[in-house]
């Protein structure tokens, strides 16, 4: 008997949010809900991007992390 497939989706996802500033740039932003409150989460990567004003913020869960510290806690996962 063959082994069934298994696909995995999750729950509660993260999102993708993208916002026009008032001052023409362009943000974007991944979250995720936690107990009903909604935190910036990427484990891929930054979950806050504004290109034009050359922002990129990380955050895992709603923490905030500097970029060296976000890559190595990517190397753990």
């Amino acid at each position: 008997m063959p082994n069934p497939k298994i696909s995995f989706i999750p729950k509660n996802p993260t999102r993708k949010l993208i916002t026009n500033n008032k001052n023409g740039s362009t943000t974007i932003c991944y979250y995720k809900e936690i107990n009903g409150v909604l935190k910036y989460h990427n484990f891929n990567g930054p979950a806050k991007i504004n290109e034009e004003e050359n922002v990129k913020e990380f955050y895992i869960f709603g923490i905030q992390y500097s970029e060296t510290e976000f890559k190595k806690l990517s190397k753990i996962s």
